[in-house]
């Protein structure tokens, strides 16, 4: 009913642009009724019968103004968004409105930290940026992407066509809309044209026709009984045409001109060209191109019960965008907002996402890393280092914003049971484990841990695995740029229709996560390290942790062997883990069993130190219990008692271990021989002896039987790393023998694999002979069969031929013969007397 009123008002009052002579070609005349019109009646526009919905919007503003809610101006983004040119063109009023400063890609940059930078690329796509004052060359990049384009239909370079009574246009389809539901809708046109200009130049002009224009009318259901039941299979090509007046009898025959010398201005039907011309404020002639899409005429509004819902078409993905757009900009109002940031800020909004992002305006281009490796470059001047560019993307993090499906109440079943994103519920993070996605399991904690931070909720996403699953920019931003990246969207109902859906929610709450990803993630990023630390570096720590808590043990007996602890290592198989090397090589070096069949080039006398477990080795400066090391020289230790810590009878009895007399080699110089030693480092404890020295004497160690602050002990030569290099060469050479290990099971796998595709084909060749065999015998049983049958149709038959002529012959019996019925005998008998 609402469209018929609609209809009904616009045969009253026509719009007052098809009434300008200038519309009126003297060539083809239209026919229509003499109206009266006063001067307000060129105010009546397709908005009057939508101004419930301006009046709501306005409402929410205001209201949102006050709750800290951004959905009210969504939705006047939404209004205003119709295409992907008009989302860029707002985008970009409301950076310059918040003070940011418009770059030129084909000029040079003058940045510095503090500032707020944005560009354009085909007024499709556009880089916006924040620097941090405590900026340094080096440091990380803050993304959130998103996309501005949307599934629509597209005016073709020809649009022109007609068909009988109708002037339609030719549209081709973009992205993988549900097109059905473009049928029944009124449609209008938006894009840019680009226009001749007075001077002769050329200028890119945006373009809007608010009214409806245009039409798809389904097939009454009279004429397709079967849709119900067949479902709705529109032809793309020949049945989704839009319908845009009906032909005048009197119009001018079409142009005989085909192909390319047709003129551009029979391209497009004449009166579409004078609307645009209207609306444009310009000439006809001056209209040179035309890249035109299809739009949806309903404003974006509220609904539900308690106006919790979003509906609106293009809310793929220009809810998200919006959210980002307004996370940047509220991010950076205020004067102090990047004072404490050492990071740059950025949003990209990209187009082409619906098509696979391939173009110089979609993700697939390098405008993203082109305006990264500008900013490095601008903000370090002639400190460019090496790696410069490379150091700042490993430091960074995208947040790739894209729509996410909701569960649908009426198709629950499309969802993975435990991950079935819910309205209302917050934000969504995708994961695929095929990259359709590019969230990892760094990228999605980091990113939970900010929402967690400030109680903000996360839903998990994963699609069902006999179902496919779309795609983002995510995956082509992180393997494009080298970027830790996560996926996360809003969920949303009937994504890619004309008409969406989403919960006013999730809007603000995307909003509050991707604000908050802005001012947090810089300190939480800090707290997680995942390359850093080498494995050797572990190693040592690990060992050291783990020696460390062995020896601080008050009630430490002294070394005693286990039952085991004569046994060797088994050194044959590769280690597990590092974990299980400490375990075993950290207890072996306490226990003293572990012995160095290596010998340093550079410290050919290296003396054995064996202390009782009580004992312990530490810098000079520092007080621990048991013995401190007094370093003198950088070759020697001297060992003294530690008045700190009393010493019991059974471990002063116990100090049974002795040092090997160091015989000095005059052949080696001095600087080849110095060592440092590191504090309580766990390999001064036992120190294998070289072969060049194992045959010295033994001297005991002086035992201690009181605490005293007196030198005891002998001045020894060691090295604490040796011990550790002869692990470190251990396991590298079990590591080497693993690979050969695996690239001989890579190579018998291989011969396994064909040998098995023999097999294979052996078995498929005799099931190929078993089946024509048991076909042959099928086929012999079928016509035995066959036979069996056709002999007892025989017998059947000739069973009812001789019955047939047995009841023949006693019917003949059994009936007189007309003799007898002419007899006298007969006569008298049927006559009487």
């Amino acid at each position: 009913m609402a469209t018929v009123a609609r209809l009904q008002l616009l045969q009253l009052h026509p719009h007052p642009k098809l009434l300008k002579p200038c519309f009126l070609s003297p060539r083809i005349k239209f026919k229509l009724p003499n109206f009266c019109f006063s001067s307000s009646s060129r105010s009546f526009s397709a908005f009057r019968c939508l101004s419930s919905n301006t009046d709501q919007i306005r409402q929410n503003s205001s209201h949102n103004e006050k709750d800290g809610s951004i959905v009210g101006d969504l939705l006047n983004y939404l209004n205003e968004s119709w295409t992907q040119f008009h989302a860029t063109a707002e985008a970009k009023r409301q950076l310059l409105a918040a003070g940011f400063h418009l770059l030129n890609e084909n000029e040079e940059w003058e940045l510095k930290p503090g500032g707020r930078y944005f560009f354009t690329r085909n007024m499709s796509s556009l880089v916006a940026f924040s620097i941090g004052e405590n900026y340094n060359t080096g440091n990380g990049f803050h993304i959130i992407a998103a996309h501005t384009d949307s599934p629509c239909l597209k005016l073709k370079p020809i649009s022109a066509s007609s068909k009988p009574g109708y002037l339609m246009l030719n549209v081709q389809t973009y992205g993988g809309g549900l097109w059905h539901t473009w049928f029944d809708r009124d449609l209008s046109v938006a894009g840019r044209v680009i226009v001749r200009s007075d001077d002769g130049s050329f200028i890119q002009r945006l373009v809007k026709i608010n009214r409806p224009l245009l039409r798809i009318p389904t097939l009454a259901i009279h004429l397709n009984r079967t849709v119900n039941q067949d479902g709705f299979k529109p032809n793309l090509e020949t049945q989704l045409v839009p319908l845009l007046s009906t032909r005048c009898e009197e119009e001018l025959p079409e142009s005989k001109e085909q192909g390319p010398t047709k003129s551009s201005k029979a391209w497009h039907h004449p009166q579409l060209l004078e609307v645009l011309s209207e609306e444009l404020d310009c000439c006809v002639d001056d209209i040179v191109s035309l890249e035109l899409n299809v739009c949806d005429t309903q404003a974006s509004c509220l609904g539900g019960m308690n106006n919790e819902f979003i509906f609106s078409g293009r809310l793929d993905n220009l809810a998200s965008s919006f959210c980002a757009l307004r996370a940047l900009l509220d991010s950076c109002s205020s004067p102090g907002d990047l004072s404490n940031e050492d990071a740059v800020r950025m949003i990209a909004l990209f187009d082409n996402e619906e098509v696979g992002s391939d173009s110089i305006q979609g993700a697939g281009a390098p405008t993203m890393f082109q305006a990264m490796r500008r900013i490095v470059s601008c903000l370090a001047g002639e400190n460019v280092g090496e790696g410069t560019v490379e150091r700042a993307i490993r430091q960074s993090f995208l947040v790739s914003a894209d729509m996410a499906h909701g569960v649908h109440p009426n198709f629950m079943d499309k969802h993975e049971e435990n991950h079935r994103p819910q309205m209302q519920k917050g934000l969504v993070i995708k994961h695929n484990a095929n990259q359709r996605y590019a969230t990892s399991g760094v990228t999605a904690f980091l990113f939970k841990e900010v929402a967690k931070i400030h109680n903000l909720p996360t839903q998990e996403f994963v699609v069902r695995n006999d179902m496919g699953c779309g795609s983002t920019i995510g995956p082509i931003l992180a393997a494009g740029v080298g970027i830790r990246t996560v996926d996360c969207g809003i969920p949303q109902l009937s994504m890619h229709s004309v008409r969406e859906i989403c919960g006013k929610e999730d809007v603000d709450t995307a909003y509050k996560l991707f604000k908050a990803f802005y001012k947090t993630f810089s300190s939480v990023d800090r707290k997680l390290s995942v390359d850093e630390l080498s494995l050797c570096f572990w190693m040592l720590k690990s060992v050291h942790h783990q020696i460390f808590k062995i020896s601080m043990m008050d009630n430490l007996a002294p070394a005693t062997p286990d039952a085991d602890s004569n046994s060797t290592v088994d050194a044959s198989r590769p280690f597990h883990s590092v974990k299980e090397a400490v375990a075993i090589f950290g207890k072996r070096i306490l226990l003293r069993e572990v012995q160095s069949p290596l010998q340093a080039p550079s410290t050919p006398h290296i003396e054995q130190v064996t202390l009782s477990p009580s004992l312990e080795l530490t810098p000079n400066s520092e007080k621990s219990h048991g013995v401190s090391l007094q370093i003198g020289t950088p070759d020697s230790y001297e060992f003294t008692q530690n008045p700190y810590k009393p010493q019991s009878n059974a471990s002063s009895e116990a100090v049974d271990s002795s040092v090997y007399e160091p015989t000095p080699s005059p052949e080696i110089p001095k600087n080849e021989n110095k060592f440092y030693p590191c504090s309580n480092s766990p390999w001064d404890k036992s120190i294998s002896p070289s072969p060049s020295t194992s045959s010295k004497e033994i001297e005991p160690i002086p035992s201690f039987e009181k605490p005293t602050n007196e030198k005891q002990g002998k001045i020894v030569h060691g090295n604490d790393l040796v011990m550790m290099l002869m692990i470190l060469k251990r396991l590298e050479s079990e590591l080497q023998e693993t690979k050969t290990e695996v690239k001989l099971l890579k190579e018998r796998e291989s011969e396994t694999e064909v040998a098995l595709a023999s097999l294979n084909a052996e078995l498929h060749k005799n099931m190929s002979k078993i089946a024509k065999a048991e076909a042959a015998e099928a086929g012999k049983a079928a016509a035995k069969s066959l036979a069996v049958v056709e002999e007892g149709n025989r017998e059947i038959g000739m069973k009812d031929e001789e019955t047939k002529k047995f009841e023949v012959m006693v019917k003949n019996v059994d009936s007189p013969t007309l003799a007898q019925i002419l007899s006298i005998t007969d006569y008298d008998c049927y006559f009487g007397n």
